[in-house]
């Protein structure tokens, strides 16, 4: 049991004021601080997970994924861009086949990040590529320099397709064709 005097050191420091660096009160209850910072944690952590969930979605929503092109027979992620590329104005040589039976078979870009000839960031110049009687709609075109070559064998006809130019950026660090 306390003693009567112990009270009264109790009574007198409960008494005196508790002042904070700025010279202001505490607030009555030290509950009610620890209470607020609970709270904008919560808020915090609130805005913050939104946030990211809405990263998350849209990420995907931006830049859509196209699949694959062939260049130097490598095999070369695309995404699609919504940018205007007037028609006949494209600069760098792309090939879609019109009649391939090669379910593998993917339109062939003349330059790639990293090629040799150069790279011109993707402003494709569409041709439409056609197998003939000559050649055989089941091979594999995986590179520019192949194509000329059935082209010139006559196995293949290549048909400039202004309209149809696009952008399309190509990523770098390609695959190899299996």
């Amino acid at each position: 049991m306390s003693s009567p005097r112990h009270a009264a050191v109790v009574v007198r420091a409960s008494a005196v004021p508790i002042l904070t660096p700025t010279g202001r009160h505490p607030p009555a209850e030290m509950g009610q601080m620890e209470e607020s910072f609970t709270m904008r944690r919560r808020l915090l952590l609130a805005v913050t997970g939104s946030l990211l969930a809405v990263a998350a979605l849209a990420g995907p929503a931006g830049a859509r994924d196209f699949g694959t092109v062939y260049a130097n027979d490598l095999a070369y992620r695309v995404f699609g861009n919504a940018a205007n590329v007037p028609d006949g104005t494209g600069t760098d040589p792309f090939a879609t086949f019109t009649n391939s039976t090669n379910g593998d078979q993917r339109g062939v870009a003349a330059f790639a990040p990293g090629s040799p000839t150069g790279h011109h960031g993707g402003r494709w110049a569409v041709y439409r590529a056609t197998w003939t009687a000559a050649g055989d709609p089941t091979e594999l075109v995986t590179s520019w320099s192949e194509l000329e070559v059935r082209v010139a064998a006559g196995e293949i006809l290549l048909v400039r397709d202004a309209a149809a130019d696009f952008r399309c950026p190509v990523l770098g660090d390609p695959s190899p064709i299996d």
